[in-house]
């Protein structure tokens, strides 16, 4: 009986630890198409988006989102889609280079010190600069079966001083730039992978 609850609970462990989700705070549309997307047998993804925040004149339905960028890599290719709140065009896919991951997974060790600075700071009870709350931010994410990684920033992070002192914000503001490059350098391809 034991062994029958331990297999239960590493069945149970291993399917529900990080399992490529859509996001909640992301319109009902724009989870949907991503779940959708989600169960093509793909590992990987880098996800972009910019909140536009609760200031906006956006539909209360649209969560201050408007779309949602999903790129990813199948069959040795790599794709980029852009989701759309309440969209009637299903296919807009992209071909694109791999140079967002390659450019993500080269400072993973940068993206990675953030997370120990950010709980470094909790235990000290210390905080990081104020960042006005009037401003869009700017979010990828890169979600594998393994592991997520959150990255988020202000438009105020990208232009004060202050915030270049810390180390993971030029990585972070390169590799978005990089990411919003490559989406919007690149043709409509016409079949669905």
């Amino acid at each position: 009986m034991k062994r029958l609850l331990f297999i239960f609970f590493i069945l149970i462990s291993t399917n529900s630890f990080c399992q490529i989700q859509s996001d909640k705070s992301w319109s009902l549309s724009i989870q949907h198409d991503f779940d959708l997307l989600s169960k093509q047998k793909i590992d990987t993804f880098l996800v972009y988006y910019t909140y536009l925040g609760p200031w906006t004149n956006l539909p209360k339905s649209y969560n201050g989102i408007p779309s949602v960028w999903v790129l990813w890599k199948k069959n040795n290719k790599y794709f980029a889609r852009n989701l759309i709140c309440d969209s009637v065009t299903t296919n807009n896919t992209k071909i694109i280079s791999s140079r967002p991951f390659d450019f993500f997974l080269s400072h993973k060790k940068d993206f990675k010190f953030r997370d120990r600075f950010y709980s470094m700071l909790r235990k000290e009870h210390k905080f990081l600069p104020p960042i006005p709350t009037d401003g869009s931010w700017e979010y990828l994410y890169f979600m594998t079966t393994k592991s997520h990684i959150y990255l988020y920033l202000s438009e105020h992070q990208r232009t004060d001083d202050i915030w270049k002192e810390y180390k993971w914000i030029k990585p972070t503001i390169d590799v978005i730039d990089v990411t919003k490059t490559e989406i919007n350098n690149t043709k409509t391809e016409s079949p669905s992978p």
